[in-house]
């Protein structure tokens, strides 16, 4: 009885790993393909299933798609529900990360303000800040003894951790009626075999960016990549471009960190930003973008006489893509909420 039993929800874990891998695969291909076009890795958490169809077909196309990948990636973080959910549906259940909300929020506000270089230094030091929360809260290590390799090494002990944990919950699984499905050996080590292929397959997206790229070490390679934490918070002065794509790349870097913490910590990868909040936040965002544009061009003649100085960061046009409403009540009730607060912070700062 007990050996149907396991057997039964092994077969059901394998095939379910099986099409996993199968799809990651895929995933390989679409993430080398953003590599060879100047992008670097799929993220988890940014992109739907839609997304990478898209990337795949561009792919197969052939030739140079860095344009079409750039409209991609611009039309995503305008969407502003998904960027809305970010903070309060995904960060905020991160204990490492949570710490760092209001600075992940400030730097989300920037980028919408195309205020890309204070975006990208105010997201770096916030990607270090939660890989050293982990190292000094998990692995006893002191603030001041950990270097740049400590850091670049997180991504081992965290893919470890999580294949661990994994294998802890095969020998502890139960089913439905609570009865423990009591795995065979064998059975073990094949499914751990599968889970480690899995998360080998996604952290090894994220680690070539930041060992070739983001945590370079500079003392001993040269840096050629656009994106360095080191040229960029000491100035090197090598031509950092600061764009909102640049931008991304580290905005992405610290989703796929939420992805994996999340993993870590057994919780559900589903968005649970509550509704109000989540209205608040894309009429917030809306706003400010509508606010910023207006400025656009006084920007543009204090910048004009200085060198490095990219009309177009300014000058293009990103479309901001309405959020599917909620329903009428809950929509007619935020309104309402939000008129009667706007009213009483106004009359706190007479």
């Amino acid at each position: 009885m007990n050996n149907s039993v396991a057997d039964y929800h092994y077969k059901r874990h394998k095939e379910m790993m099986v099409t996993e891998l199968k799809q990651l695969e895929e995933y390989s291909v679409v993430n080398q393909f953003l590599i060879t076009n100047g992008w670097f890795f799929v993220c988890p958490l940014f992109f739907i299933g839609a997304d990478l169809t898209y990337l795949a077909d561009l792919a197969r196309a052939g030739g140079d798609q860095k344009q079409n990948i750039n409209k991609l990636m611009t039309r995503k973080f305008y969407q502003l529900e998904s960027i809305a959910s970010f903070v309060d549906g995904y960060c905020q259940r991160c204990s490492y990360i949570e710490p760092f909300l209001l600075s992940i929020e400030h730097s989300i506000i920037l980028a919408f303000q195309r205020d890309y270089e204070g975006a990208i230094k105010t997201i770096i030091p916030i990607f270090e800040g939660i890989l050293r929360k982990y190292l000094i809260n998990e692995h006893g290590r002191e603030n001041k003894d950990i270097g740049f390799a400590d850091l670049r090494k997180c991504f081992d002990k965290l893919r470890r951790e999580l294949i661990d944990a994994a294998e802890k919950s095969f020998r502890t699984e139960r089913n439905q009626n609570n009865e423990p499905i009591n795995f065979s050996i064998n059975q073990i080590k094949q499914l751990v075999k599968y889970e480690t292929k899995y998360l080998d397959k996604w952290f090894s997206f994220i680690t070539g960016f930041v060992d070739d790229s983001l945590y370079l070490n500079t003392q001993t390679k040269d840096v050629t990549d656009e994106l360095n934490r080191h040229a960029i918070l000491h100035e090197f002065g090598l031509g950092t471009e600061y764009n909102l794509e640049n931008y991304l790349k580290v905005y992405l870097s610290v989703q796929f960190l939420t992805w994996i913490f999340l993993k870590k910590a057994g919780e559900s990868l589903l968005n649970n930003i509550d509704s109000f909040r989540f209205l608040e936040k894309v009429t917030a965002y809306q706003e400010i973008i509508k606010s910023s544009e207006r400025l656009f061009y006084a920007k543009h003649i204090l910048y004009t006489p200085y060198k490095g100085y990219n009309r177009d960061l300014l000058h293009n046009n990103f479309p901001v893509k309405e959020p599917e409403l909620l329903p009428p009540l809950t929509n007619m009730k935020y309104r309402i909420l939000k008129r009667a607060d706007k009213l009483l912070w106004k009359k706190k700062l007479k």
